[in-house]
């Protein structure tokens, strides 16, 4: 392999650039030298994380410096130590996204929502490849149906033993009031259908499948804001949301979410 002058490459690449670098030539270079990561010197907020394959892969966000905060389409997935770009095996968002939802597919790859790309909300929805192959039991589509509206800020989860996607609250400009709207997304149909309202509408909270159970906890709202300690349940069979009985202990909005196995908490219920 021809040898690469990496400092020249650095000096007058774009972030986008070097990626596209590592991506083409990575595999190659990763047994020698670990690909350059053009954002080890930033920092990045607004993103999205999944764990693919037992490897925690971050997607788009925020990234920022002294200088400026821009909205980013790079993913990285963190191995051998380092957050570097995902190579040949990730790909990118196809489109800048922050405050967006992902959710992920199978161990194979991730649908991204919606969220604030460069100047303005949008309502795009994608699927990439990360790691693998989709099995016969997913039906891959060459296009996703773009969301009835646009939204940042909004929540996503699949639904159990499903290719559906269910999404709520978000805003739909930057200067919008948190919404109440709640979408159920069909693969079979290709469609999005609006279902029940939330109870609160909600910026920034998260939306978790546990068993058959479909919950969207905290978050905030706009105008003014006002954190929320609240958690709905959807009911899958009317469409429609709940209030449930428990609250997060702190009110909380873009804060990150574990599901962690009953068995190491039994007392949990």
């Amino acid at each position: 392999m021809k040898k690469t002058n990496f400092n020249a490459l650095k000096g007058r690449a774009t972030e986008e650039a070097i990626d596209t670098f590592n991506e083409a030539f990575g595999d190659q270079l990763y047994r020698s030298r670990k690909p350059m990561n053009p954002d080890r010197k930033k920092g990045r907020y607004a993103a999205e994380v999944l764990t693919i394959n037992n490897d925690p892969v971050i997607l788009g966000g925020m990234v920022y410096d002294d200088k400026n905060h821009r909205s980013t389409e790079t993913t990285r997935r963190y191995t051998g130590g380092d957050w570097s770009r995902a190579l040949r095996s990730c790909q990118n968002l196809k489109m800048h996204r922050a405050f967006f939802c992902t959710v992920k597919v199978q161990e194979a790859g991730m649908i991204s929502i919606g969220g604030f790309s460069e100047n303005s909300v949008v309502n795009k929805v994608t699927l990439r490849t990360c790691g693998g192959s989709f099995d016969k039991s997913f039906k891959k589509r060459d296009s996703i149906a773009d969301l009835p509206s646009p939204l940042s800020g909004h929540s996503c989860t699949m639904l159990s033993d499903s290719y559906d996607i269910l999404v709520a609250g978000g805003s739909r400009n930057q200067m919008d009031n948190a919404q109440s709207s709640s979408y159920l997304y069909s693969l079979e149909k290709n469609e999005w259908t609006q279902t029940g309202s939330i109870v609160n509408p909600r910026f920034g909270g998260r939306m978790v499948t546990v068993g058959d159970g479909v919950y969207i906890l905290g978050g905030k709202e706009r105008n003014p804001e006002v954190y929320l300690n609240s958690i709905e349940q959807f009911d899958a069979k009317s469409n429609d949301w709940k209030v449930v009985g428990r609250s997060l202990i702190k009110p909380r909005a873009h804060f990150g979410l574990a599901l962690v196995p009953r068995s190491l908490f039994p007392q949990c219920s």
